[in-house]
Order: C-alpha cells, then sequence, then structure tokens
C-alpha cells in the first residue's frame, strides 16, 4: 500500500500507530520516500526484533526494541518524535526507549510518500537501496499523525476520486483526485461569500486534466498531472454534509467538520436538475422547502467585554473565553477562586494517552492582587524541558515560555498589575512566535530570531497560583488575591476545579468566590470618587461623573443637591469642584483697631462696612441682630459686591469660611456642607489715632506653582527674547546702511536748534538724501543753508 502526499511535506513531529502478526523474522513494515533529498523514516522487522532507522541530512540514528516478534502473534508498535526526541515502544509490557538524537536540517524530516508493507515497483526498490524483503503477514490499525490510512481506504472502495466542495473561511474549495494524489482548487473572490448573500457556483472541466472553478464572476483553473483521466463518479452524492461518524475519514484537504448551514438553489448536474427533497435516497428532516434568511444577525456590540460574535443561521453565539467572562453576551461573572496568604494552589493533570502536543496556545484569565512577584500559572511538559509561566515581576506581567532552545519572554512594562484592580490577560503563541495584551492597552509582540522550536511537546501538567516544589514539599512564589475566567486552549480550569473533575486538584488556602462584582464596585468607586471630608473642595480638584449623587453618606439629605441645568438628556457631565484654601490655624495677634474691608485686606469692596461671615445651618442669607463690631482674620473672606447700610444680600458660598473675634482668636466651621454670609452694619466710632498699615508676611496668600506655569512663561520668554534680538539686529543694519564717512564739525559752543521732522528716516521715505549738517550734536536734513558764523578753536570730530 502506498500514501502519496499532495506535495512534499515538512514536518519535526511524527507518530505512527500499528498492529501486526508475522512468522518471518525479515520484514519490511514501512518506510518514506522523496524527491528531493535521503530522508527516510523506516520500521522493519529484523532478526524478530523492530528496528527503527531515521535519516534526516546527513544524521542517521538506530533504535531495537522487542524480541521475538516474529511468534505469529499480534504486537503493537508505537512510535514519535518531536524534533530530536525519539520514543518507540512495542506492545505494553516492552520498555519504552526514549533517546535524543542529534540530528540534520533543524530536524525537519521530508517525505512525500509512504510505503506500507514494502515496495511496489522495481524502480522504487532501486532508488531507496533498500536489502529487507518486504512484510508476510497481517496488519491493522496503521495511523500516521491520527489519520487512519486503513480505514480510509476500506470506506472509500476505490471512491477516492469523489469531488468534494466546502466553503472553509468565506470561500469556496473544490478538492479532486483521479489517482494521482488529491488535487485543490480555490476560488478566486475578493471578498467572502458568506456574507447572508446568493452566489453562483460552477464547476467544470472543459478537457481531461483541466479542471475550472468559477464563482460569480471569478474564475479559477487547474491543470492536473498524471496517467489517470477518468474519473469515478459512482456511489451516493452527499449533498449539504455527511454522516457524524465520516468527517473523520475525509482527506486530509478537506477541512470542514460539520455540514454547510444556509440556502441551496438551481441545482445541475451534468444538465439534470434533481429535486433535492424528493429525489433524496436518504432525506433529512433538517432540510425543508424554502429560504429564509436568519432573522438574527451578528453586530458589533452584541458581545460585551470584547467576546466574539459567531454567527449561526438563525442565531449567533459569543464566544467569550478570551474575556474572562462568560454568559450568552460575555456579561455575566466566572467561575473565581481566591488565593489566600497561606498559599495556595489548584492543579490540573492531562490524562498520559491523551498529552496534547501543541503548536500554538491561546490563555485568557482575570485576576486582583497587590503582589510585585508571583506565579500566575505554569504548565510542564511530561517528556521534555518544555514549559509555559505566567508570572508578576515587580508589578509587571510576563510570560515566558520555552520550546525546547531558549527562554523567550514577553510582557507589558509600562502597566502595573498590583493595584488591587482587576486585569485581564490575553496571551497567544503560534511556534516560537507571541503576542500579549493587558485590559485595553496596546498588544506586544515577540518574534524570536533565528532558528526555533515550535512544539510544544506532551503538556502534561497546568499549575494555577504558584509554582510545586517537590523537593521542598511547598508552593514557591504563591499567588494571593482573586483568579477568575481562566481559559487555556478552550479548557475552563477553574470551572472544572469548581466542578470536582477527578483531573484537577485544590489543596491549600483556596477560596471558591460566589462572585466578584462586590470587590469590582469597591475598587470602581475608590478610583471614582473623593473620599468624604467636611470640608467641600479641600482634596485635590478632580473632574468626576455627575452620575449618581456624590455624597457618600447614608442619608441624601445630608448632601448639598447639585442644580443643573441643559437639555434633560441623561448624559454623563463632567463637574467641575473648584478648590478652597484650607483652613485657618490659630495664631496671636495683637490687637489692632477696628477697620473696615478696604484696610485690611486689598480685596476690599472700598464701602464702610465690616464683613464677618457667620456659619448658620440654613441656605438663605439672615440680618444679624444684636451683633458685636468684628473683625475679619481670612484675607479675601470679605463680600465682593457693594452693599447698602442694613441690607443683606443673599448669595452662595462654595467654602466654609471660617471668623474670629478682636479678643479671642478662634477658628469655626459649619456642622453641614451648606453656610451663609451675614453682612452687618456698625456706626462709625470716633475717629482712632492715625493707623498705617504694615505688611504682613504671614498674610501673603502663597504663590502658585506649577510645572505647566513654569514652562508656559519659560516659553514665553524665550519667544519674547528672540523678538528683541531679532529686531535689535534690523536696526543695526539699517544704521549700518545708512551711515557715510562724512567728517563732521561739532561747535562747542551750545548753539541750540531744531532738527527736521523727518530725520534720517527721510531716505526711507523715497525723497532725495539729506545733507546732514550739525547742530548742537544732532544732525539737520534739509535744503536750507545756514551762515556761517566766526568762530574760533574748532576741533574736529571723526565719526
Amino acid at each position: 500500500m502506498t500514501v502519496r502526499f499532495s506535495r512534499e511535506q515538512r514536518s519535526q513531529a511524527e507518530e505512527v500507530r500499528l498492529r501486526f502478526r508475522t512468522t518471518r523474522p525479515l520484514g519490511l513494515l514501512l518506510t518514506s520516500s522523496t524527491e528531493q533529498s535521503g530522508d527516510r523514516l523506516q520500521l522493519a522487522l529484523t532478526q524478530g526484533r523492530l528496528r527503527l532507522n531515521i535519516r534526516i541530512g546527513d544524521k542517521e540514528k538506530t533504535l531495537l526494541s522487542g524480541q521475538g516478534l516474529n511468534d505469529n502473534q499480534w504486537h503493537t508498535i508505537a512510535y514519535s518524535r518531536r524534533a530530536d526526541h525519539l520514543y518507540l515502544k512495542v506492545d505494553a509490557e516492552t520498555p519504552v526507549t526514549v533517546v535524543e538524537a542529534v540530528l540534520g536540517k533543524q530536524g525537519i524530516l521530508e517525505l512525500r510518500s509512504l510505503h506500507v508493507g514494502g515496495l511496489f515497483h522495481d524502480e522504487e526498490e532501486i532508488q531507496m537501496t533498500n536489502s529487507v524483503p518486504n512484510f508476510v503477514g497481517s496488519m491493522q490499525q496503521f495511523t500516521y499523525n491520527n489519520v487512519h490510512y486503513f480505514e480510509l481506504a476500506r470506506s472509500m472502495h476505490g471512491t477516492s476520486e469523489l469531488p468534494a466542495v466546502e466553503l472553509l473561511n468565506g470561500h469556496i474549495q473544490y478538492i479532486f483526485d483521479l489517482g494521482d494524489g488529491p488535487v485543490k482548487v480555490r476560488d478566486n473572490a475578493r471578498g467572502i461569500l458568506n456574507d447572508n448573500k446568493w452566489h453562483s457556483v460552477t464547476i467544470g472541466r472543459p478537457s481531461p486534466r483541466q479542471h475550472t472553478l468559477m464563482v460569480d464572476e471569478t474564475y479559477a483553473t487547474i491543470t492536473s498531472r498524471g496517467n489517470n483521466d477518468n474519473l469515478d463518479l459512482g456511489g451516493i452524492l452527499y449533498l449539504g454534509g455527511l454522516p457524524k461518524d465520516s468527517f473523520s475519514r475525509l482527506p486530509k484537504l478537506v477541512q470542514a467538520r460539520h455540514g454547510f448551514e444556509g440556502c441551496l438553489a438551481s441545482l445541475d448536474l451534468n444538465g439534470e436538475s434533481p429535486n433535492i427533497l424528493e429525489d433524496a435516497v436518504v432525506p433529512s428532516s433538517l432540510v425543508s422547502t424554502g429560504c429564509d434568511g436568519p432573522s438574527t444577525k451578528c453586530s458589533h456590540n452584541i458581545c460585551a467585554n470584547r467576546g466574539i460574535c459567531v454567527q449561526q443561521w438563525n442565531s449567533y453565539t459569543c464566544d467569550c473565553d478570551m474575556t474572562s467572562y462568560t454568559g450568552p453576551k460575555c456579561t455575566e461573572e466566572s467561575i473565581a477562586y481566591e488565593f489566600g496568604p497561606n498559599r495556595g494552589l489548584v492543579t490540573y493533570v492531562f490524562p498520559e494517552e491523551r498529552r496534547p502536543e501543541m503548536k500554538s496556545d491561546v490563555l485568557a484569565l482575570g485576576f486582583i492582587t497587590d503582589q510585585d512577584d508571583a506565579v500566575l500559572l505554569r504548565v510542564d511538559s511530561g517528556t521534555s524541558n518544555d514549559y509555559m509561566e505566567l508570572e508578576i515581576v515587580e508589578g509587571n506581567i510576563f510570560m515566558v515560555y520555552n520550546m525546547g532552545t531558549n527562554d523567550h519572554p514577553i510582557g507589558e512594562i509600562n502597566v502595573k498589575v498590583n493595584d488591587n484592580q482587576y486585569h485581564v490577560v490575553r496571551f497567544t503563541r503560534s511556534g516560537a512566535n507571541s503576542t500579549i495584551q493587558i485590559d485595553d492597552y496596546n498588544v506586544q509582540t515577540n518574534h524570536p530570531a533565528g532558528h526555533q522550536l515550535s512544539v510544544f511537546n506532551s503538556q502534561a501538567q497546568i499549575q494555577v497560583g504558584g509554582k510545586w516544589n517537590r523537593a521542598k514539599q511547598k508552593v514557591e512564589r504563591a499567588f494571593i488575591g482573586v483568579l477568575s475566567g481562566l481559559v487555556f486552549n478552550g479548557l475552563r480550569l477553574l470551572d472544572l476545579a469548581a466542578e470536582q473533575d477527578p483531573r484537577t486538584e485544590v489543596r491549600g488556602d483556596v477560596t471558591l468566590l460566589t462572585g466578584i462584582r462586590d470587590r469590582l464596585h469597591e475598587s470602581y468607586q475608590r478610583m471614582q470618587q473623593t473620599p468624604a471630608s467636611e470640608y467641600p473642595g479641600v482634596m485635590d480638584d478632580l473632574v468626576f461623573s455627575g452620575a449618581g449623587s456624590g455624597c457618600n453618606a447614608d442619608d441624601e439629605d445630608q448632601c448639598t443637591p447639585h442644580f443643573e441645568t441643559g437639555s434633560g438628556d441623561d448624559l454623563i457631565t463632567p463637574v467641575y469642584v473648584p478648590p478652597t484654601r484650607p483652613p485657618v490655624t490659630e495664631k496671636n495677634h495683637t490687637k489692632q483697631p477696628d477697620c473696615d474691608d478696604e484696610e485690611c485686606s486689598p480685596d476690599g469692596s472700598g464701602s464702610d462696612y465690616i464683613t464677618k461671615p457667620v456659619p448658620t445651618p440654613d441656605m438663605n442669607t439672615t440680618e444679624a441682630e444684636g451683633s458685636s463690631p468684628s473683625t475679619t482674620d481670612d484675607i479675601g473672606s470679605s463680600s465682593p459686591d457693594a452693599t447698602s447700610p442694613g441690607i443683606s444680600p443673599k448669595f452662595g458660598t462654595s467654602g466654609t469660611p471660617e471668623g474670629t473675634s478682636p479678643g479671642k482668636p478662634t477658628t469655626q466651621t459649619s456642622p453641614t456642607t451648606s453656610t451663609t454670609t451675614t453682612t452687618e452694619y456698625v456706626p462709625p466710632a470716633p475717629p482712632p489715632p492715625p493707623y498705617i498699615p504694615y505688611p504682613n508676611n504671614n498674610d501673603k496668600r502663597n504663590p502658585i506653582h506649577s510645572d505647566s506655569a513654569t514652562n508656559t512663561a519659560l516659553v514665553i520668554g524665550i519667544i519674547a527674547g528672540t523678538m528683541i534680538a531679532i529686531i535689535l539686529i534690523i536696526l543695526i543694519v539699517l544704521k549700518l546702511k545708512n551711515r557715510s564717512g562724512v567728517v563732521y564739525k561739532v561747535d562747542e559752543r551750545k548753539v541750540y536748534g531744531v532738527s527736521s521732522c523727518q530725520g534720517q528716516n527721510a531716505a526711507l521715505l523715497n525723497q532725495s538724501p539729506p545733507t546732514p549738517q550739525a547742530i548742537n550734536g544732532q544732525v539737520k536734513n534739509g535744503n536750507g543753508k545756514t551762515k556761517k558764523r566766526e568762530t574760533k578753536d574748532i576741533k574736529e570730530w571723526y565719526v
């Protein structure tokens, strides 16, 4: 039997399962061949023992296992390879042979055909230089990379030429086999075809070796090779799908594993149009007349928390694996466990016979913690040193993985996750390449250079919440916090632990939570709300959402309501809380005569009234009765509006001012969050002795220091300096340009004269150049002439 692949195969991993019985000590069980190189994989009987011979590049390795296998009894062979690791076993009681071989070409085996039981053609024997005779005996259950070729050959009964048409990733694929190997044709459509619109598909064969596929207006063609021209179409034609147990027996090129969901119409087979329902040999209750489109469709906001909407025919589903949530729309909390300070661990163990060999991995989980160093999850191999470890290092999340070469770390160093907030980690691996994302931050990628192995061999154990040290019998780098919604390659490990699955084990300080909504709510409130204070506005200036009352008290009556204006729409409106100066501390001041606010404060109103803030529990302003004269000890607490004697204007305050009396300085605070101010009129007193106010450094306002203000002032200064320098340079250049070499004579006597109105700037106005004449150090320009006076002792000045 010969298995011929459609194209050259290149792999770093193979698995072979085979049962046989024979009475002969020599026989070729399996061998591979290739047209490109001398690579070879061979299983044969030699003197009753099983011999494995593998050759890759210029390296070769041979293994022997078993004894007396030619006893006409059934024996089972199990062989697998992962790069340089070889695994060979015969029957259940035979010891397992595991070696690490040094192979060439980075352990990549090339093959085009598999020959089972021997070589069929003489030229193949010459090419393979094989000295082992063909096998004589019985074989069964032959699988190569989990494909059952004996069952496949028996079930097809020579109908491997049957064409198949599938819809894969939104495109049509046509697969056929004339006996020379399967051939695949893919459409050239620009867009996907699963868009809920009608499409026309036409498959033709205009010549014996030319095959065409036409989808709508696009056209694809291919020419088959080989000596076979006939396409056998005998047997049952399956339309829309296959029985469930038949998908596993399909050729490898056919990748669809479920039936078609949608509408089919205008079926034409070589000019005949059968009735799908009436002419069906095996009718189905899932097929009906007519075509009603899906009532519900996917949209971008159907699934919450970044869930992926998967369109079904009459419905949709949400894929929540990468969200850490669950439910129909990814809005429900997943199973969560809390790991306490006394160390705890959740372990999942894969069954030994079902340990996966993974070329890609997907991981997502949510967590809350305040630790800066811990291990959240670790996956170990059962046959090698391959591992994956998700950890927190100095408050940052990292994933470190090793597929047999080097450690490959990837993480997010710009986000701290030990802040007791809920974070979601999403990690994907494809070979040696990987990505990681924290919450909604940017996706970090890692593409290791050089040759890297890509398969995680034999995943055996997953540890959650730490790393178990067998020597010390304790959990190292234990995680303290909450883990929720853990999904690894489709396995919801925390859900399995909550269901007490036999493959999981929970030990140590680990508690199943009913939900993390309370913790999430508390964390959110801590982030969004200002702590309660009896001095509103004393804290930092914040902008917070207008949703809710913004009051942390239990009784809403204790809070000052916010009166808002607008259209009435239920919108989130930012509200700015202005700052208020901190309360004035008690200070010892010398008694000073009464003064109005103009004398006491530079911000006074200019009136003759003395103002004093009086805290009252009422919002309205009242008129004081029987109040003694008092002064304010806080600068800037006077009313900004001028008032008339005896009238108390009404106005609101946003802070709680403090007042002091002249005799004993005190600090007064309002018992509530609202205050009122009372204005009093005091009769004028006899004029006191003149009082000269002196500046008091203690009453000066603290200057405002701000990085933004400093930077702004620096930029303005630089710009101003640059402008001044440019102006000076222009003036100097103009002055030098108009400079002449005339010798001016200056009379030492004081002769006062008036220069011309135009001066030297007359040259700039396109007038005739003036004749300069010195008059008391000035230059007179004009056509007029002055009489020369009789002078003596004239000195010459050279300019």
